[in-house]
């Protein structure tokens, strides 16, 4: 995995999944992240803008940026720190 400013950045592409698979392979990545580490995922299922912003605002993850081009949705997220 890179490192961006000292943290792990993984990287996951979800294309051609569809709900909740992209947020299920994001969950199982994360787990193996420390706090602050980056995600980087990509998805084009129409339903992950709005169930990744779910997720993190319900379990502490910052979602760094979101962003869609060329059919699919690129999300960064920041692992919070663990309960």
């Amino acid at each position: 995995m890179p490192l961006i400013g000292g943290m792990t950045t993984a990287r996951l592409d979800a294309r051609g999944r569809s709900c909740p698979i992209p947020i299920v392979h994001l969950r199982r990545a994360i787990e193996e992240l420390s706090s602050g580490d980056l995600i980087e995922i990509v998805a084009d299922d129409a339903a992950f803008p709005a169930d990744v912003r779910a997720w993190c605002k319900k379990l502490g993850h910052e979602l760094v940026s979101l962003e869609a081009l060329k059919g699919a949705h690129t999300a960064l997220v920041r692992k919070g720190a663990a309960p």
